[in-house]
């Protein structure tokens, strides 16, 4: 990110956001917007309100941490069929202990508006990709919405987009 910020390329952050661009509505539950990163094969989604305005923004990080994961230890016996002689080759060869961990994650019944990041950064369509990488490595984030001049949500920028204007 720093070397596009150096260079700052005159590249406006139009020129290189993915499309389409999915949202998703701030009542939503996590488990929804889970199945939503999975369909899109994104890992931040724009969150929306009743108006259709940017509310926040919701990534697979913040769901991540809402995961609650139980895990338990499991045991299996794997033994001799009632078919077979106890005293056999074949009976005796098949038994044994088989202990294995199992986990379940669930989600708790949340809303997105509940967990999302309320006080997002926004970019331009036509800022500027070097003023994107630096507000993207000042404040750790992996994507940026980008909105048009009537404030309007129009793509997301990910931060691989704004590392491939090196290779132009």
């Amino acid at each position: 990110m720093i070397v596009v910020e150096k260079e700052n390329p005159q590249i406006t952050v139009e020129d290189i956001v993915r499309s389409p661009c999915v949202p998703i509505y701030q009542g939503a539950p996590l488990t929804v917007a889970l199945a939503t990163f999975r369909a899109a094969k994104v890992n931040a989604l724009p969150v929306l309100d009743d108006e259709a305005k940017l509310v926040g923004i919701i990534t697979d990080r913040d769901i991540f941490n809402q995961t609650i994961v139980d895990s338990s230890v499991v045991m299996s016996d794997l033994g001799i069929s009632d078919d077979e002689d106890n005293w056999t080759w074949e009976g005796l060869r098949n038994v044994m202990k088989l202990w294995y961990e199992v986990s379940r994650m669930d989600l708790p019944k949340l809303s997105v508006k509940e967990i999302m990041v309320k006080n997002l950064q926004t970019v331009f369509r036509k800022t500027l990709v070097g003023d994107a990488a630096r507000i993207m490595r000042k404040n750790d984030f992996g994507q940026l919405p980008v909105r048009d001049s009537r404030d309007v949500l129009v793509a997301m920028v990910y931060d691989i987009d704004v590392v491939s204007t090196l290779a132009k």
